[in-house]
C-alpha cells in the first residue's frame, strides 16, 4: 500500500485501519477455531499496515483526542452490540438444532419400537395375550372391570327393582291419601255430631293430624266460638262462616275483628237465632 504524504490523509488512513482492526478483534473473540485463527491472521495484517505508517503530528492528534476517544467508544459499543446479536443468534440455532435432533430421535425410536412390536420381535404375541388375559381376570375379580354380560344383567336387575320400588311408592302414596281422607271424613262426622262447624276443603288438613293435634285444634275452635258468643256473635253449625274457626291464628284475628264489627246484633239467620235470639249451645265431644 502506498503511504500518503499529506498528514490529513495519513491520519484518515490510520483511523480507518484502526477501526477495522478493532472490529476484527471483536469478531475474533466471539469465534471458535478455525475461524478464530483466520481473523487473528487478518488482525496481524492490519497491525503490519499500521506499523508501516509514519507517525502523525503530535499536536493535532492531541487536540483531537476527545474525538478519537469518542470514536473508539463508538467502535467498542458497536462491537459489543454485534457480539450480543451474534451470541443470541447462535444460542437460538443451538436450541433449535437440539429440539430438532431430540424430536427426530424420539420419532425414530418410537417407529422402531412399533415396528418390532408389530413384527413380534420385541414381545412374543403369545406372552402378551397371556398377560393381557391374566390382567383382565384380575381387574374383573377386584371389581375394577365388569364384563358386558354382567353389566347387562345388573342393568336389568336394577331396572326391575326400580319399577318395583316405584310401583310400591305409588301404592303407598295412594294408600296414605286414602287413609288420610278416611280420617278426615270420620272426624268431620264427629264434629257434625257434636254440633261444631266443619272446615272447608282448603282447611280440612287440620283434621288429618295425630289424635293430640286434632284434639288441640278442636279445643281451639270451641274456644273461638265461645269468644265470639261473648262478644255478641253467635255462629251456629249451619253457618258457612263457621268453617272460619279453623283458620290459622293470623287469619283468624282478622276474621274475628270483621265478624264482631259486621255481624254483631243479628240480621243473618245463619249467624243468630231469629226466634229466640238465644246463643247456640256448643257441644263438647
Amino acid at each position: 500500500m502506498k503511504v500518503p504524504s499529506d498528514p490529513k490523509d495519513l491520519k484518515a488512513v490510520r483511523e480507518f485501519l484502526t477501526t477495522i482492526r478493532t472490529q476484527v478483534c471483536g469478531m475474533a473473540d466471539n469465534l471458535s477455531e478455525p475461524w478464530k485463527t483466520h481473523f487473528t491472521d487478518l488482525k496481524k495484517h492490519y497491525d503490519d499496515a499500521l506499523a508501516s505508517l509514519p507517525p502523525t503530528d503530535q499536536v493535532p492528534a492531541a487536540m483531537e483526542a476527545n474525538h478519537n476517544l469518542s470514536c473508539f467508544y463508538s467502535c467498542l459499543a458497536n462491537a459489543s452490540a454485534l457480539a450480543s446479536l451474534l451470541g443470541s443468534a447462535m444460542d437460538t440455532m443451538v436450541k433449535k438444532n437440539a429440539e430438532t435432533v431430540a424430536t427426530a430421535l424420539a420419532s425414530a425410536v418410537g417407529a422402531d419400537i412399533e415396528k418390532q412390536i408389530t413384527a413380534g420381535t420385541l414381545f412374543k404375541p403369545e406372552g402378551i395375550e397371556i398377560k393381557l388375559t391374566a390382567h383382565i381376570a384380575e381387574l374383573t375379580k377386584t371389581g375394577a372391570l365388569v364384563l358386558k354380560e354382567t353389566c347387562t344383567q345388573l342393568c336389568s336387575a336394577a331396572k326391575g327393582l326400580g319399577l318395583q320400588e316405584g310401583e310400591q311408592k305409588v301404592r303407598d302414596e295412594i294408600a296414605a291419601t286414602a287413609a288420610r281422607q278416611a280420617v278426615i271424613t270420620t272426624r268431620k262426622a264427629g264434629l257434625q255430631t257434636c254440633g261444631l262447624p266443619t272446615p272447608d276443603a282448603r282447611l280440612e288438613g287440620v283434621l288429618a293430624g295425630t289424635e293430640d293435634e286434632f284434639k288441640a285444634a278442636q279445643t281451639l275452635a270451641q274456644n273461638r266460638i265461645a269468644a265470639l258468643q261473648k262478644r255478641g256473635v253467635a255462629l251456629n253449625s249451619n253457618s258457612p262462616l263457621g268453617a272460619k274457626v279453623w283458620l290459622p291464628e293470623e287469619q283468624w284475628q282478622v276474621f274475628e275483628s270483621l265478624a264482631v264489627e259486621t255481624l254483631k246484633g243479628g240480621g243473618d239467620p245463619l249467624v243468630t237465632s231469629p226466634a229466640t235470639r238465644e246463643r247456640p249451645r256448643v257441644m263438647v265431644c
